[in-house]
Formats: C-alpha cells, sequence, structure tokens
C-alpha cells in the first residue's frame, strides 16, 4: 500500500501576465496569482500469484486560482477607449474538485515479456465557485473521464533491445463554453492511439535509446483550448516518428 499527498503550483506565463494590444481586443491583469493544487491517492498492489499482479487506487485533486481569460469593464481603463468589454486574465473563482480511481492487471513472463491493462476514470466538477454554479449542466473543460490502456513489452534482444507497443483509449473532454452565456457546450470525440517502439542501451558507450512509431494510425483528434485562441480545439500529432537518446558519464 501506498498512501501519496502533495502540493504543486504553476506561476502564470509572461503572455498571460503582460500581453495587451492597447486595449483593441486585450489589456494586462491588475495582478495575477498563481494556481495551486493539492492531490492524494492511495494505490494498492496485490501479487495474486508469482506472474499476476493487481493494482487498485483512488485519487483526488483540489485546484484554485485557476487562470482563465475573462472580460473587464473598459471604461475602468482610460485606455481603452470604446472597447468596454476587453479580454483579461484573472483568477477564477471556481475551484476544481477531481475524484476518480484506477485499476490494473499486469503479467510477467520470464525473459522479460509483460502484458497490462489498465482502465481510469474520473469525475471534475467546480465547488465554491459562482461562475459553473450558475451554468446548470456545463462541465469543467479539457478533463476526460475515461482513460485505458493496453501494454505489451517483449525481448528482442536479451538485455539489449526491447520491442513495447500500446494502445490507448482517451475519452472525451468537454470544449471551454463552460458558463451560461456561452453557446452551448461540446465535446471532442474520443480517440484511439497506437504507439510502437523499440528501446535499447548501448553498454560500452552508456547510451540509452528509443526508436518510437507514435499514433501509428495516424487517428486525426484534437483537445479543446482556451478563449484566446479562435478555435474550439488544436488538433494533436498525427503519426509521428521519434528517436531520442541518453547519454551518462
Amino acid at each position: 500500500m501506498k498512501v501519496l499527498g502533495g502540493k504543486a503550483f504553476r506561476a502564470p506565463s509572461i503572455y498571460e501576465l503582460e500581453y495587451q494590444d492597447g486595449c483593441t481586443s486585450q489589456v494586462r491583469p491588475a495582478s495575477l496569482d498563481p494556481e495551486s493544487i493539492y492531490s492524494a491517492e492511495v494505490e494498492i498492489e496485490q501479487r495474486l500469484s508469482p506472474r499476476w499482479t493487481a493494482l487498485v487506487a483512488g485519487f483526488g485533486t483540489f485546484a484554485d486560482d485557476l487562470i482563465v481569460l475573462g472580460t473587464t469593464d473598459g471604461s475602468r481603463i482610460p485606455a481603452c477607449g470604446g472597447n468596454p468589454s476587453p479580454a483579461q486574465y484573472k483568477n477564477s473563482a471556481d475551484e476544481a474538485l477531481t475524484l476518480g480511481g484506477e485499476a490494473e492487471l499486469r503479467r510477467d513472463w520470464r525473459r522479460g515479456w509483460m502484458a497490462s491493462a489498465s482502465y481510469s476514470i474520473q469525475r471534475t466538477r467546480s465547488v465554491n465557485g459562482p461562475e459553473l454554479s450558475r451554468a446548470g449542466d456545463r462541465q469543467v473543460p479539457n478533463s476526460p473521464a475515461h482513460l485505458a490502456a493496453l501494454r505489451v513489452a517483449a525481448p528482442v534482444v536479451p538485455r539489449a533491445i526491447t520491442a513495447m507497443t500500446r494502445i490507448s483509449l482517451e475519452g472525451p473532454r468537454w470544449d471551454r463554453n463552460d458558463t451560461a452565456s456561452d453557446p452551448a457546450q461540446r465535446a471532442t470525440d474520443p480517440a484511439v492511439l497506437w504507439d510502437v517502439a523499440l528501446s535499447g542501451r548501448a553498454e560500452r558507450l552508456h547510451v540509452n535509446w528509443v526508436l518510437g512509431l507514435y499514433n501509428a494510425l495516424d487517428w486525426r483528434w484534437g483537445v479543446p483550448v482556451s478563449r484566446e485562441f479562435r478555435q474550439r480545439t488544436i488538433p494533436q500529432n498525427g503519426r509521428t516518428l521519434l528517436l531520442s537518446a541518453n547519454l551518462e558519464y
């Protein structure tokens, strides 16, 4: 059993802190605090036999001071002239609570063979904030409820080269239209992603390397973006070949 807890933050970017275009569309914020997130997880791993292992976990996160792009009263800003409501970054009054669970079943064979299946479900909702609570059935953006994966690894050259493959399911994500005054909120399409990789180590050179083909099915999918973008979603990478190497000395 493992019990984990943590606290993290995300400082505002230079763009979020400083960008402005003379009130044509956006002004810089008067002040902007870092986002904060608190997390907790309880994980139990049980060996069912010499080859089978099961894992279950429950987790939760609480995030506040989320940085969002809203509007402000331009009449109070002399430089804004005729723009009554320019865009402005701010810390949202809404706080996000995520609760979820995960399960995994793994089978190991001799000489490095491995197969596993995992599934994760989570639900994110707004708490203690006026914005999403006024929106009725609107959902927190960009938070997939379902994630699943199948993984297989097999040795090609024992202790030198290993082949790995993974098929993962990315569940739908709700777009940014999360307040009552926005257009109807829509979810993205789910995605099925297949990755294949070879990894190894050159002992004499002290080099670890990975050669991978990611999204081998060339699945066309996108994730929601925030309000400063014109489009609702941004397309993700299609079929991608990646080689990486690490040198130890």
